[in-house]
């Protein structure tokens, strides 16, 4: 996939559905460390914000770094977000919800600058290896298609229990997040 064809690609994502432009505003918002408020880049950030409903008193301005970059969850954590929401009888669709800003937050940012690295030469230093590339491009067209279709089963056919596309879409965002680990991608 080119670069082109990424950004047409995403940019089709983004309009397909409205939702899409907050969940994607507020995985940048989520890995973007918050700039001053006087410079261009903090007056970017605040639109990114309220396209990301990160207004009022949904997200704290202004904290402190420590210094360290983010983190990704271990695919544990989502398993247990799954079996918590399911415990307390939260509803499939808004499982269904938490599982795509997971994908979004966890496995779009670190996918894309892996891909954007140039391949591996004998000696290297940051680079990507065409091997884990593809593994991880055909994981995440895997995630993309369980998630899409676990969201159109909610959308389109809401008298039928979605449960198992549900679980489908959090097994197939788990398989990205473990290659991801395994491999360092961050």
């Amino acid at each position: 996939m080119t670069t082109e064809q990424f950004i047409r690609t995403l940019l089709d994502w983004l309009l397909a559905d409205p939702s899409h432009l907050v969940t994607a505003a507020s995985a940048l918002a989520a890995l973007t460390p918050t700039p001053p408020t006087d410079s261009v880049a903090g007056k970017l950030y605040k639109i990114v914000d309220i396209l990301a409903l990160n207004f009022l008193h949904a997200k704290e301005a202004g904290a402190p770094s420590t210094g360290t970059p983010p983190t990704m969850p271990p695919p544990a954590a989502v398993a247990l977000a799954a079996t918590l929401a399911a415990c307390t009888g939260q509803t499939p669709a808004a499982t269904l919800f938490e599982t795509r800003a997971a994908y979004d937050a966890t496995v779009l940012a670190p996918l894309v600058q892996y891909h954007a690295l140039a391949p591996c030469p004998v000696t290297s230093g940051m680079c990507k290896d065409p091997d884990v590339d593809r593994h991880l491009i055909l994981a995440d067209t895997d995630a993309k298609v369980a998630l899409d279709a676990a969201e159109d089963m909610i959308r389109f056919h809401p008298g039928t229990d979605p449960t198992a596309l549900v679980q489908d879409a959090q097994n197939a965002v788990t398989a990205v997040q473990t290659i991801l680990i395994n491999h360092g991608v961050k």
